[in-house]
């Protein structure tokens, strides 16, 4: 297959396609009901099991209503299915009955919307402007997210804030204030995932304190279960206010499609009907469920919906003191219908899941984006349709299956736990109530170095040495240039494994790492990293991680050797993957980063895929290995006929006005004034010096070509370094932008480094990342590499994606 470079955005949706369709291959999502009778809301048959259903979100349990079917049945024979109309023309007849019922509800002026997505782009950009900012919790709605696309578009300043986070908050809403008309907080009243409930007490007393500070709320989880009427949890803790644009998803309540935005202001609320985007532009709810949706309404404005209330309340309260009665991992109490079990790793949920569907039980798996990536957990949705039995029963089979599904995949109970914050998971809950599973005896043995003169220079070689620059002299080079250092990103902490086969000896896997601080935007386009330095004049490393890295920031090429040809490849990736989780633990990093994997390598991609990583399209690396030619023209030969006219027109011409030196070591100032060149390029401080496979490129032009008046000659600098197996790569460049306007000094540094590789007898150019159409034009092939993921926490790329 051809390879296909892909812009970033592309490349962050491909991230989450391979991620969730791991899911899918694991046959955990977009499955399909498979009942050949009525559903009756606690029971259905899927992938051929016949299972209680603890996955639905439908908390009062009200879809198979007798008086909701009716509802459908009566609006269906008045208006039939469709009401094919905007409404800023025309709406059914029953709209204004189920307005009515809904202000009831609310005791507020109400408009409806077709879903809660579509409510939220129409009322965001209608209501939040330029002059105000908007911050967003890490862990609301994916709705909201995507709505505030819009408001960027339109200038709103948007950030993320770490979840719950009121301190800081609170100087957020500080330091905005002075600056935006309005300081909007975007939560959810209950959140989907986690089941935790919004900080509401801390919230209002902000509102009271700071005028400009609004709340942004989707309760859509906590619709029917609390309050009177059943407008939700949010609102039995607080008073609809005018600093409060309040909405809630009808779907998980009211048992039908649909959505409620509630204002205290009733110009906001007639404003929004004259003037929401997807009230005017989309269609309307379906007569149908209009009918529905006024039957459930009826229902919520009698004293029935406190019965309901107290029977689901029941159902939780039980549902956490049996969780604690016989201590299963429940990351947080609460008193919200959803309950989530801690499990850590993906390929642990996808066991997990598989199991209870078998033992008759199916539950929602939480995986990233969902949450974050070692967050992976059970959700277990309480609704009416459930008794005490069947949670307990549940609950009985949770806990048969997890040391099972631990012992599966070669984990244990501790690696539930450790995955999460320890504030997440209570004290008694975080003591495993059972003796962990051991993990298996591993078929291979693993050695750790943490310097390469641990590591004969030959046997590195023979494995590493030809994959690029990491070979055991660029190592020490590497070892003595970031030690000893001022500034803690230029110390880095070096770790060689290597893994060999107990029945043979032989080595099957080797690869080195790195500890060091890593700017988490390395992959980001050029726009959002240039957003980010900014912040990083005031806060060095803003959005920077401490990060177990394969390889290195300066080492190109593939870092990982392992037996491929194994019969069993994964069994020896999945030690190397248990060795780093131990390395992380051990040094703290918040970040696990496994670099350059063969893009085309599917199979590898989907076992690091479902082992919990993220993969990470990166920039393409480029290779020149063609050295069969002797001199100019039989080069020139090899070259695309687009190269060769790009080198008529841009390179041949300027030939001459160059002057082309190999410096094996530059003094003490020229050294300043090449770095300063190459701080032109990359704003990163290094420490560099030369060796005996160190040299740099020094492209000067000729004097006659030069302004009488000019200063200097010197138009690019390359340090680059020749491995002792016969690879030639370059380290870094600088470029004076002055002199390459006029004499395309770039493209001839890129020229020279082809003849210096050939000149000095090199297999193999590897000659790095960017500016991808320039280095095609020399004669190197783009090569796809992915690298994988697996962090402590989302929030970070949350950011950075925001900013994209």
């Amino acid at each position: 297959m051809k390879h296909q470079p892909k812009d970033k955005v592309q490349s962050f949706v491909d991230s989450i396609d391979t991620s969730l369709y791991s899911g899918v291959r694991n046959g955990i999502f977009h499955l399909y009901t498979q009942d050949t009778e009525p559903l009756d809301g606690r029971s259905i048959r899927v992938t051929g099991h016949d299972v209680i259903n603890l996955g639905s979100c439908s908390y009062m349990g009200l879809e198979t209503d007798d008086r909701l079917k009716q509802g459908v049945i009566d609006a269906l024979n008045q208006y039939g299915t469709q009401m094919t109309s905007s409404r800023s023309y025309l709406s059914s007849g029953n709209y204004l009955e189920l307005e009515d019922l809904m202000c009831q509800i609310f005791e507020a002026n109400v408009q409806i919307s077709a879903t809660t997505t579509l409510g939220h782009m129409s009322a965001m950009p209608l209501f939040i402007s330029s002059v105000d900012a908007v911050i967003i919790d890490q862990r609301a709605h994916a709705s909201m997210y995507v709505s505030t696309q819009i408001l960027k578009e339109n200038g709103v300043h948007v950030e993320i804030l770490p979840h719950e986070n009121m301190n800081l908050l609170e100087e957020r809403i500080k330091d905005l204030r002075s600056r935006c008309n309005k300081v909007y907080y975007m939560i959810d009243g209950i959140y989907s995932m986690f089941g935790n409930l919004s900080s509401l007490d801390i919230l209002e007393g902000f509102q009271k304190k700071y005028p400009q500070f609004h709340l942004y709320v989707d309760d859509a989880h906590g619709m029917s279960c609390y309050g009177k009427h059943g407008r939700g949890y949010v609102l039995s803790k607080m008073e609809l206010n005018e600093q409060t644009i309040f909405l809630t998803g009808c779907a998980k309540g009211f048992g039908v499609s649909g959505a409620v935005l509630a204002f205290k202001d009733k110009e906001m609320s007639r404003k929004l009907r004259t003037c929401g985007n997807s009230l005017v532009f989309s269609g309307p709810i379906n007569p149908p469920m209009v009918g529905a949706l006024i039957e459930s309404a009826k229902n919520h404005l009698t004293d029935e919906i406190y019965t309901m209330q107290d029977e689901l309340h029941g159902l939780v309260q039980f549902a956490n003191n049996y969780a604690k009665k016989i201590g299963l991992p429940l990351v947080k109490e609460s008193v919200s219908p959803i309950l989530y079990f801690a499990l850590g790793k993906t390929k642990t949920g996808y066991a997990m899941v598989k199991r209870m569907i078998k033992d008759g039980y199916y539950l929602d798996l939480g995986i990233f984006p969902g949450v974050p990536l070692k967050k992976t957990g059970m959700r277990v949705t309480i609704t009416r349709y459930h008794s005490e039995d069947d949670i307990m029963n549940m609950m009985d089979c949770v806990k048969k299956n997890y040391p099972l599904a631990f012992h599966e995949i070669g984990e244990t109970l501790e690696d539930a736990f450790t995955s999460f914050e320890a504030d997440m998971i209570p004290e008694e809950l975080r003591k495993p109530f059972y003796k962990p599973v051991k993990k298996a005896d591993s078929n291979y043995e693993i050695e750790v170095k943490r310097t390469i003169h641990d590591i004969p220079e030959d046997l590195w070689n023979k494995y590493l040495g030809d994959r690029g620059t990491i070979d055991w002299s660029y190592l020490e080079f590497l070892e003595k240039a970031f030690s000893n250092n001022p500034n803690k990103e230029n110390n880095w902490k070096f770790t060689y494994i290597i893994i060999k086969d107990r029945n043979d000896g032989r080595i099957v896997a080797m690869t080195y790492l790195t500890n060091l601080i890593c700017k988490d935007d390395m992959l980001s386009v050029a726009d959002v990293s240039a957003k980010i330095e900014e912040r990083r004049e005031n806060n060095k490393y803003y959005l920077s991680s401490e990060t177990l890295m394969m390889g290195s920031l300066l080492s190109e090429g593939l870092h990982l050797f392992f037996d491929r040809k194994h019969e069993d490849w994964k069994g020896i990736l999945k030690t190397l993957l248990n060795k780093l989780d131990s390395l992380q633990k051990e040094t703290k990093a918040d970040v696990i980063q496994l670099r350059d994997f063969d893009a085309e390598d599917l199979e590898v991609r989907d076992f690091l895929t479902d082992e919990g990583y993220l993969m990470v399209t990166m920039i393409d690396t480029h290779l020149y290995d063609d050295f069969t030619w002797n001199g100019f023209e039989e080069y020139f030969k090899t070259l695309s006929k687009n190269s060769q006219c790009h080198f008529n027109r841009h390179i041949i011409p300027e030939m001459e006005k160059f002057d082309v030196e190999f410096a094996q070591s530059v003094s003490e100032d020229q050294l300043k004034k090449l770095y300063q060149m190459y701080k032109n390029v990359k704003g990163n401080s290094l420490a560099l010096n030369t060796s005996d496979n160190r040299e740099v490129i020094l492209l000067r032009v000729k004097k006659e070509f030069l302004h009488a008046d000019a200063t200097e000659d010197l138009g690019a600098a390359v340090f680059c370094y020749k491995s002792d197996t016969g690879n030639y790569c370059p380290e870094v460049i600088g470029i004076n932008y002055d002199l390459n306007n006029k004499f395309n000094c770039y493209r001839h540094a890129l020229y020279s480094m082809v003849m210096r590789a050939k000149e000095l007898e090199c297999n193999k150019l590897f000659i790095g990342m960017t500016a991808s159409h320039e280095k095609q034009r020399v004669g190197a092939k783009p090569l796809g590499r992915l690298a994988f993921v697996q962090a402590n926490s989302n929030l970070n790329y949350q950011i950075i994606d925001n900013l994209t």
